[in-house]
């Protein structure tokens, strides 16, 4: 042990200080080297090889993997599970009520029509709603209706003012929601 250290000591002298910062910088960037840089390289390869493999499935016609899944009987399905039950009507009806109180907006009587498809499975349930506010209470009432109640179509609106000075409008909002 004794001779390594004379050896050790000898050979510090001959590289001095700068051969000694030297050997220390090189092992510390080995060691940066293999513990930080060379697995995010790894990361980063695997990442571009994932990104290729699903550039080339994106490139390639959609399948399907079960073949019923591409019938129009199966994607009818699908489309018609979106809808919600025609007995859930009424709750429907509480967001678009409830969308016109947040605007503080008088709602008169409603008419109401059911219409059941012949064809399809869908229940169309026709709203008429008449309604007295100011111009943006009413538009914000709409927008509320089109973003919370989404089996909902806006039929028409008709706008009726009394006189051009008055700010309250009367309006006459036609809705329709489709429910399975």
């Amino acid at each position: 042990m004794n001779r390594f250290t004379s050896t050790l000591q000898q050979w510090l002298a001959r590289i001095g200080l700068m051969g000694v910062t030297g050997i220390a910088l090189l092992v510390f960037s080995l060691a940066v080297y293999f513990s930080a840089i060379a697995p995010a390289q790894t990361k980063i390869a695997a990442l571009q090889q994932e990104a290729r493999t699903r550039l080339e499935q994106a490139r390639k016609p959609a399948r399907s993997t079960a073949a019923d899944q591409d019938s129009p009987v199966a994607q009818l399905a699908v489309f018609y599970r979106y809808f919600p039950d025609h007995h859930s009507a009424p709750d429907w009806l509480e967001r678009i009520y409830a969308a016109a109180r947040e605007q503080n907006l008088q709602l008169e009587q409603g008419e109401y029509h059911t219409i059941r498809g012949n064809s399809g499975k869908l229940t169309r349930l026709q709203v008429t709603l008449p309604l007295k506010g100011s111009y943006l209470q009413i538009r914000k009432f709409l927008a509320a209706i089109l973003s919370e109640v989404s089996i909902a179509s806006l039929d028409s609106v008709k706008f009726e003012r009394q006189k051009i000075g008055e700010s309250t409008i009367d309006a006459r909002i036609k809705l329709t929601l489709y429910l399975e």
